[in-house]
């Protein structure tokens, strides 16, 4: 596997690029409700859906607003072995085709996981897949090695993210959050998790549609 090997400078050099990327190729960054008091000492999960290339970065740029954590970031081993430099701002790799590498992978993930001082995303879903597609299939090997061998429980937050067309020439990114877990919840029954994951991703097709918008994340100032 490819571990993350942060770099300070080069995180900030490459969110700089990002930011001004996405606000050049989307038209709002809408928030639906607001983001959980998530406290110091509590490690976290985030589980978004995953439907773009640009998934990573919408994380990043919603949590960069609300977190002051470091973020390790699970991608395909052969998406990092192409954006190699992604390690520098927290990615790492997983080989889903490899099981030895699936166990490495995960082994190496439970220690930034407990680290307060950072955040873990991890795509329940596995693959990425268009965003309409139904039913929805979550891959519970991952998360459920996560809950079963962290020493201690941790809290998991489900995101969902959708890019939709209006009137205008660019797209509104549209993202809600989801109930937040206990690790140990999930453990004694992982149907709540896929229930609470796939509940949010309605809520957010519901939200998006009626238009019930908090704030655009690229107007708001905290």
């Amino acid at each position: 596997m490819i571990k993350a090997a942060p770099h300070p400078v080069a995180l900030r050099i490459f969110r700089g690029y990002i930011y001004r990327q996405l606000k050049k190729h989307f038209q709002a960054f809408y928030m639906l409700n607001d983001f959980p008091v998530i406290p110091k000492d509590q490690s976290l999960l985030i589980t978004p859906n995953h439907f773009s290339w640009w998934d990573g970065f919408f994380v990043d740029y919603l949590c960069m607003r609300f977190l002051k954590r470091q973020i390790y970031l699970m991608m395909l081993e052969e998406q990092m072995q192409h954006y190699w430099y992604f390690k520098m701002f927290g990615a790492f790799s997983i080989d889903p085709g490899n099981a030895p590498s699936v166990l490495e992978t995960l082994q190496y993930t439970i220690g930034p996981l407990l680290d307060p001082a950072n955040f873990v995303v991890m795509y329940p879903q596995g693959v990425l897949e268009p965003y309409d597609k139904r039913p929805i299939i979550i891959k519970k090997g991952g998360l459920r090695y996560l809950i079963t061998h962290a020493p201690h429980s941790f809290l998991i937050l489900p995101i969902g993210f959708r890019v939709t067309f209006y009137d205008e020439k660019h797209p509104e990114i549209s993202v809600r959050m989801g109930d937040i877990m206990e690790s140990k919840a999930v453990k004694a029954d992982f149907n709540y998790f896929k229930e609470r994951f796939i509940h949010n991703l309605g809520e957010l097709d519901k939200g998006t549609f009626e238009r019930q918008f908090r704030r655009d994340l690229f107007q708001w100032k905290p």
